[in-house]
């Protein structure tokens, strides 16, 4: 409940520094590509991260390994678990709408 509780704070803090960057550099233009390819698998990640998650040894095993041999904080931890976790998903996304069947459900 508490993580919850700030969710919007961050949304607008995200949504004011894209609006900022897209008026005043042309970074956002430079990352179009692939903003526009994350964005085409959004979906493909949200169905596929749940199974890294909870079916894969790999990930639950990854927060401990993180925090004790690494030695690094929690909210360090976390973040570098969510990237990892994100682009494990988007990898296998982007080999998904390589086949034909597939490209509809993943898109």
């Amino acid at each position: 409940m508490f993580f919850g509780t700030f969710v919007l704070v961050n949304c607008v803090a995200i949504f004011a520094t894209c609006q900022y960057l897209n008026s005043n550099t042309n970074i956002l233009f430079r990352l179009k590509k692939p903003i526009v390819s994350v964005g085409g698998c959004t979906f493909g990640i949200y169905l596929i991260h749940v199974y890294f998650k909870n079916y894969t040894d790999t990930f639950k095993n990854l927060m401990s390994f993180l925090q004790d041999k690494l030695h690094s904080t929690p909210v360090l931890a976390s973040l570098i678990y969510c990237v990892v976790l994100f682009m494990c998903g988007y990898v296998v996304t982007l080999i998904m709408k390589k086949i034909p069947l597939l490209r509809k459900i993943v898109s």
